[in-house]
């Protein structure tokens, strides 16, 4: 062996072959490939290729973190007949974060009652009654967290006097 060189030694001992030495220089590339924070780099930038990679979910090489439970805000509410209301699922991970989950499928206890579009979890009051249980269901762990919505009489949307134009004096009255 000439002065200076490094021998590849396997983990039994014995020296490695072409293929190890060449597995073993891929991951030594690999290792001096990442590149050190910059001075002025913001240690919570997930884009930031020089911010090392903490395990935060959207870092390269970071695994996902699993889903553990679903809550649907609001959890309880009503509305008059006709209306809607907006439900958003927050889901909540085994690394203590939590986020809104866009790809949630809704479900409605009772459609003749309230209707839920099955893809952004707008709710309709259909007919009075309630409160209907909705659900919202993450595909792929089949993990699910549920509200419920009462629907209440229809709202007095307007008064109409007629006729419109009378005019009355101090004291007097009209039928």
């Amino acid at each position: 062996m000439r002065k200076g060189a490094v021998r590849r030694v396997s983990p039994r001992g014995g020296a490695l072959g072409a293929f190890g030495g060449a597995l073993l220089a891929a991951a030594a590339l690999l290792a001096c490939s990442r590149t050190a924070p910059a001075a002025n780099a913001n240690p919570n930038d997930v884009n930031d290729p020089s911010t090392p990679s903490t395990g935060t979910p959207g870092t390269p090489g970071a695994a996902a973190p699993a889903l553990r439970s679903i809550t649907v805000s609001p959890p309880v509410a009503s509305v008059p007949r006709g209306a809607t209301q907006l439900f958003v699922a927050t889901g909540h991970f085994d690394d203590g974060t939590s986020a809104p989950l866009p790809l949630v499928t809704w479900a409605s206890a009772s459609e003749a009652l309230v209707m839920i579009d099955v893809g952004t979890g707008s709710a309709r009051g259909v007919a009075e009654g309630g409160p209907v249980g909705l659900t919202a269901t993450d595909p792929a762990s089949g993990i699910s967290g549920s509200a419920a919505l009462t629907v209440l009489p229809p709202a007095l949307q307007a008064i109409a006097l007629t006729p419109s134009d009378a005019a009355l004096d101090a004291g007097t009255t009209r039928q």
